[in-house]
C-alpha cells in the first residue's frame, strides 16, 4: 500500500507547478502556488489534532481509509476540475489523510513487530515508501508528456481505488483482533 500511495504523491508533486502555475490549468502565480501548497499544510496540522479522538472512534483502519480518500481527492480533483478552492480543499483533506496514515501505520507496526525487529522493518518500509518516490515521478513524467497533466491526476486516483481492497483486509483483521481481545477478556473476568 505504501509503494502505491508514496508513487501517486511523488507523481502528484512532481506536475503540480506545471498544473498550478500560470499558464498551467489553474493559473496561479509563483506566490499563490505557495499559498495553495499551504492547504496541505493545515491539512496536516488539522490531521495532527484529530487523529487521537479519530483513532479512539473508528479505528486505525478507518484512518488508512482517510488517507486513501484524500490522496484520491487529491488526485482526481484537478484531473476533473481547474479549481484552485477544490483543489485546495482537496490537498487539505489529502494533508489530513497524510498525517492519520502515519499514527495507524506506525501504531500498527509497535503493536506486531517484536522491539529487536522494528529498527529493521522500519528502515524496510522507509526504503518502500522513499524508493518509489523517483518511480512515481518517472512515470508522471512520461504519462503527463504523452496523456497531459489530468491523466497524471486520473490516473493516481483510479491507482489509489485499489487501494481498498487491501485495505478491506486490514479493517477485517482490526474487527477479528478486537472480537477475539473481547473475548478473552470476558473470559478473563468469568475465571
Amino acid at each position: 500500500m505504501v509503494a502505491v500511495m508514496a508513487s501517486c504523491w511523488s507523481a502528484f508533486f512532481s506536475v503540480l507547478v506545471l498544473y498550478a502555475v500560470a499558464p498551467g490549468p489553474l493559473g496561479l502565480q509563483e506566490f499563490q502556488y505557495g499559498l495553495l501548497l499551504t492547504a496541505l499544510a493545515a491539512g496536516s496540522v488539522a490531521g495532527s489534532l484529530l487523529v487521537s479522538p479519530l483513532q479512539r472512534l473508528f479505528g486505525r483502519g478507518i484512518l488508512l481509509g482517510l488517507d486513501i480518500i484524500g490522496t484520491f481527492a487529491m488526485l482526481f480533483v484537478p484531473g476533473v476540475w481547474a479549481n484552485v478552492w477544490l483543489v485546495s480543499a482537496a490537498m487539505f483533506l489529502a494533508g489530513m489523510g497524510g498525517t492519520t496514515w502515519v499514527v495507524a501505520v506506525n501504531s500498527i507496526r509497535q503493536r506486531v513487530v517484536p522491539n529487536e525487529l522494528l529498527g529493521r522493518v522500519y528502515s524496510a518500509y522507509r526504503l518502500i515508501s522513499w524508493g518509489t518516490l523517483p518511480i512515481g515521478a518517472f512515470i508522471a513524467g512520461i504519462v503527463a508528456e504523452v496523456a497531459g497533466l489530468q491523466a497524471v491526476f486520473i490516473g493516481g486516483a483510479i491507482l489509489n481505488l485499489f487501494l481498498v481492497f487491501p485495505l478491506i483486509n486490514v479493517l477485517r483483521e482490526e474487527k477479528r483482533q478486537t472480537e477475539s481481545g473481547r473475548s478473552n477478556s470476558s473470559t478473563n473476568l468469568v475465571q
